[in-house]
This record gives C-alpha cells, structure tokens and sequence, in this order.
C-alpha cells in the first residue's frame, strides 16, 4: 500500500506496527523497535542537519560531527586525567596528570622539561605538609600577577590541607595558575 500524504493534522495513520500522527512516527508495540532502512546507497538524514553513517563504527568509538552536517564515528576522546597520590618525597609531573600529595612532608613536584601548548596537571593535599613545584633551566610560572623567578630559583609551594593549583602550559618554559583553592607562596 502506498500512501502519498496525510494532510489532515488530526489524521493519524497505524500500519504493520507503526503509528504516524501528527508528525510523530511512533511503534505501536509495546518496546517496539522502529528500524529506518534508506532504499539502496540512500542515508538517513535527520531534519536536514545531518546524515547518519551507513554502516556502524568501531566498538568503542562515538558519532562526532564536523558542524556542517558530517556525521562519522571517532575515537573517543580522552577523558578528564587520572589522578595519582604520591606519598613520596619528590615526584616528576608528568603532562596532563593530577597528584593528590599525601605524604607526612612537603612533597617537590618537578614541572616536566618539555610540555606541548596546553599540557595540563594539577597538585592538592591531603595533608599539613604541602608541595613545592620546582622548575628547570629557564622555566617560569605565573600566577595572576605574580612570576616565579627564573629557572632553579623559582618555584611555587604550598603548606595547608586543601591546597590545590591547576597549571597550564604555554610552552615549555612558560606556564600559568590557577588557584582553585588555599594559598601558594610564589619564589
């Protein structure tokens, strides 16, 4: 059976299953699938945004958009970072990780001597004794206003429970903080 329109806006249609009214196209079966199969190479495309994939994607992967009306599948992308609790006295940052210091002294985090823009890490306590974030050769690391000084001699540090720094990398030598909470002393 071919039906060419309904054009009557109280007109509602049911046929093998499935219900249209009133521009809702609904299973008449109770959990009722509904399964649109495009005849031939055809998509379906939704309000002429965007066309779904033909064929499904690689377990794991998401459907993106590139906002013109691309939909593809894609590698999920990677998630907020782990988060690792050093309970030793020194510990090397490694790019996009955060470190929750739990140890019985001030913990010295050594920022990373290469970070690419945009790299990201992140320091809180735990506990009373706090951290330090020592820097390299030429490294530097802004806070609002306030700059470490240059290199060796600079650094950022931390005593009271709760304190926590996010910092971001703008190149390998520049980076900048925030607090999101407590107080850092900036050296």
């Amino acid at each position: 059976m071919t039906i060419n329109s309904v054009n009557n806006t109280a007109s509602s249609f049911t046929a093998g299953g499935l219900n249209l009214a009133t521009n809702v196209l609904s299973s008449t079966a109770t959990n009722g699938n509904i399964v649109l199969t495009p005849n031939g190479t055809g998509l379906v495309s939704i309000a002429g945004a965007f066309t779904l994939p033909r064929v499904d994607g690689t377990a794991g992967f998401v459907l993106k958009t590139d906002g013109a009306g691309v939909v593809s599948f894609a590698a999920e992308t990677a998630q907020p970072f782990a988060w690792t609790t050093v309970t030793a006295t020194t510990q090397a940052i490694t790019e996009n990780n955060g470190y929750i210091s739990n140890a019985a002294s001030q913990i010295t985090y050594t920022l990373p001597a290469t970070a690419a823009v945009g790299d990201t890490f992140e320091i809180c306590t735990f506990n009373a004794a706090g951290f330090v974030i020592a820097q390299g050769a030429g490294q530097t690391i802004r806070v609002g206003s306030s700059i470490t000084s240059s290199g060796a001699a600079g650094s950022i540090s931390s005593s009271g429970i709760g304190d926590w720094i996010k910092v971001v990398a703008l190149s390998s030598t520049q980076f900048i903080a925030t607090v999101q909470q407590g107080n850092v002393t900036v050296a």
